[in-house]
């Protein structure tokens, strides 16, 4: 008994640091003006706040609010706002490269449908004739289904999030600070996020709050990362993830890159 109060209060000693920085991160955004430009991530905070919030209401009063129902209807926007999220970031880093970036596009599109139905498919044959656990099997059912969807979303986000990352790495292209700081952040997120909700031990009551719970602990670290870095200097400065490589060599990459945009612009008007 002792175990199990110190566990819950540790639980929600870190949900609410969590809820204190994300509250602070939105505001700032908010004081900063910087919510018009980056208004699907802060849309995305807000609404995974809430949903924060409701897991704290739950937990006052489990009788009458179950946090698998609170989870689930908070997943559905949280999911549908990761694609947006994801789409306008990638137009923010690829906004002089037309060509890529509808290439891109389409390959997101295709890889979200394939995702959703391999998600859809995992779920009815591990759980279509059974819960994952004992008891409430519809509603366990539902839950089974909704920590695939999230594991199948944030596999995407984290792929795309990490072909950024590399992007920005690799070419010499110029993107402000702020950007470039969100993309890091979004890529140990999402990574964190994905690990966690599929692997194979998260299928039981216990393991299932102890994967809340780091991935809880991991948005304190990119909450606290964010609200250190994202400055209105952050979206003039130019970031600096590129690897150092001579001027010729930096030259050659963007000739390279913008051969390349240019092909597929003209592919795409064929």
């Amino acid at each position: 008994m002792l175990v199990t109060a110190r566990t819950m209060n540790w639980e929600n000693a870190v949900q609410v640091v969590d809820l204190v920085l994300g509250s602070i991160l939105i505001a700032k955004l908010w004081k900063l003006g910087l919510y018009k430009t980056y208004s699907a991530f802060w849309i995305f905070l807000i609404v995974d706040l809430l949903g924060s919030y409701a897991w704290v209401i739950s937990r006052l009063d489990p009788r009458h609010l179950d946090y698998r129902v609170v989870w689930l209807c908070a997943s559905i926007p949280v999911w549908l706002l990761t694609l947006s999220m994801v789409y306008r970031h990638m137009e923010k880093i690829l906004i002089n490269l037309p060509g890529i970036a509808k290439l891109s596009r389409k390959f997101l599109n295709t890889a979200y449908i394939v995702a959703v139905g391999c998600g859809v498919v995992i779920t009815y044959l591990e759980y279509g004739t059974h819960g994952p656990w004992a008891t409430d099997i519809h509603l366990n059912y539902l839950l089974a289904l909704g920590i695939i969807m999230a594991g199948t979303f944030s596999t995407v986000a984290l792929c795309v999030f990490l072909a950024m990352l590399t992007f920005l790495i690799w070419f010499p292209v110029s993107v402000p600070k702020n950007v470039a700081s969100l993309t890091a952040g979004l890529f140990l997120y999402f990574t964190a996020k994905t690990v966690l909700l599929l692997a194979p031990s998260s299928w039981s009551v216990d393991s299932a709050r102890l994967v809340s719970l780091c991935i809880t602990i991991v948005s304190c670290i990119c909450f606290a990362f964010w609200v250190a870095l994202i400055s209105p200097e952050g979206e003039i400065s130019v970031s600096k993830l590129q690897l150092p490589r001579r001027a010729a060599d930096k030259e050659k990459l963007l000739r390279q890159l913008e051969l390349m945009d240019r092909s597929l612009s003209q592919a795409a008007k064929r």
